[in-house]
């Protein structure tokens, strides 16, 4: 994995590690003028009630969902990518748990999931892991959700064709069903992102 800084004017903008597929030669070649990528994620607002056995649950500030948000990265088309990291100053990729269930003043919270230095150029699409551990409402015992099978731990949207611009920000913003994606087996729930995640829009600015 190389290890890219990029500069202007004598003063570091950022670090990103770009993800390679031959030594150092993906094709996303580093930027001494890299523009932002950044990757949001909340839950739909309509999405709000669970049955649970025979009672209907629904959202409250105090619930929470534990989901881990991974491996994140854009490609530029002939299996070319760059990877995607948490923050602005990330020096690796890792992942990282948000409560997708989180509330403020009655309403989902969106997420900044991913926020990264890219080379600039046309893009045409974007891929991230999810994975649900855990349920908790306020007043029943916490719920064990189980992950994904390893292949239906990433979900992918193709045939975007965004581009980035040096110095601007392209943001993706994503919605997801938390709720309606939770099916019951047995003791457990078990979680399918696969049919219950959307692209909301792609903007710069």
């Amino acid at each position: 994995m190389c290890r890219t800084l990029w500069f202007r004017n004598g003063m570091r903008l950022g670090m990103c590690m770009v993800a390679l597929l031959w030594g150092c030669t993906t094709g996303v070649e580093p930027s001494s003028h890299p523009g932002i990528v950044r990757v949001t994620l909340e839950a739909n607002p309509a999405d709000t009630s669970i049955v649970i056995i025979v009672d209907t649950i629904v959202v409250s500030d105090q619930d929470s969902m534990d989901l881990t948000v991974f491996q994140g990265r854009v490609t530029a088309g002939d299996g070319r990518f760059a990877t995607l990291y948490p923050a602005i100053d990330s020096y690796r990729q890792e992942d990282r748990v948000y409560n997708i269930l989180r509330r403020l003043n009655g309403n989902y919270v969106r997420h900044v999931v991913f926020e990264s230095y890219i080379p600039p150029g046309s893009y045409d699409a974007v891929q991230l892991g999810l994975s649900a551990t855990s349920l908790k409402f306020h007043y029943q015992p916490p719920i064990t959700v189980e992950p994904p099978q390893d292949s239906l731990r990433f979900v992918a949207f193709r045939g975007l064709n965004f581009a980035v611009s040096e110095g601007s920000t392209t943001e993706i913003a994503l919605q997801v069903d938390p709720l309606k994606a939770l099916t019951r087996f047995r003791d457990v729930y078990r979680m399918d992102f696969q049919h219950y995640v959307r692209l909301l829009g792609v903007r710069n600015y």
